[in-house]
């Protein structure tokens, strides 16, 4: 269970309903990533399924489940996107969505491009130009990054261990490095700062779970058994791979430019539709 400290708490709600919702969040995102349906509905990667994850951490009166009504918030000072545009944002945000976890499917042994979707998920949330909710995008958007880290690790899922890598309530562990690395993928314009920062915690995460693993299982005997470790310790050294790569500055090392989460390619419906 996660120890919560110095928990980061939004105007308008108390530090128990933070990790209450936190709480409730991780439990709705492990069975929908488990494939379970949850209040006799089945979830996909859409503008649904960020509604029902705000609908689940956001706790004041008044704003969960709604789109933000007003545009003076701001985000590091910055004003946020007018509020008129959210509903087709958020529409075109989970089709976006939609077709990157299609992908993602398509490559499911791809590490690099869940760090790149979970990334960008989540700074897509965060982001001035959207900020789709009055409070609570933050933890929107890690619970959302969870799932598709999540998504990859379906082994663990079978197997009863699966555990949001990243925390979806904020605290001061780790807190100065989440802060940077969000705001060095918005000066570079590119995913890698926070990818990098994503793919350490995961790293950390799958170690542990590697380490639990053995612990059960000292000796894998089964075919099944080793074909699970074998995976997940090829898992550990992509991520590290990645990590130290970027650390290193390699010329090689690819660049991830921040999506076109708006991209008119996204509209599914024509213009006669909305005249």
């Amino acid at each position: 269970m996660e120890t919560y400290s110095k928990i980061q708490v939004d105007e308008g709600e108390r530090k128990d309903q933070v990790v209450f919702g936190g709480q409730r969040a991780m439990r709705f995102v492990k069975d929908v990533v488990a494939g379970k349906a949850v209040d006799g509905r089945r979830y996909k990667f859409d503008s649904d399924l960020i509604m029902e994850l705000h609908r689940r951490v956001a706790m004041a009166p008044g704003i969960v489940n709604f789109l933000r009504q007003t545009d003076s918030t701001t985000v590091g000072g910055e004003t946020v996107g007018s509020y008129r545009q959210l509903e087709v944002k958020m529409q075109l945000f989970g089709r976006w969505l939609g077709e990157e976890m299609e992908l993602l499917k398509e490559n499911s042994e791809d590490i690099v491009l869940a760090l790149y979707i979970a990334a960008s998920v989540h700074y897509g949330l965060t982001q001035p130009g959207f900020h789709p909710f009055d409070n609570g995008n933050g933890r929107t958007g890690r619970a959302l990054m969870n799932m598709v880290l999540m998504s990859q690790s379906y082994e663990l899922t079978a197997l009863g261990m699966a555990i949001p890598p990243i925390p979806i309530i904020r605290t001061d562990k780790d807190e100065g490095h989440y802060i940077r690395s969000l705001r060095a993928a918005g000066q570079t314009k590119t995913m890698n700062p926070f990818m990098t920062f994503i793919a350490q915690k995961w790293l950390e995460f799958l170690k542990q779970r590697m380490e639990n693993f053995q612990a059960k299982v000292k000796n894998p005997k089964t075919d099944a058994d080793k074909k699970f470790f074998d995976k997940m310790e090829r898992r550990r050294e992509l991520l590290e791979q990645f990590i130290h790569a970027g650390n290193r500055g390699d010329s090689e090392y690819q660049v991830y430019p921040i999506p076109d989460y708006f991209a008119p390619r996204h509209i599914k419906f024509s213009y006669a539709e909305t005249v």
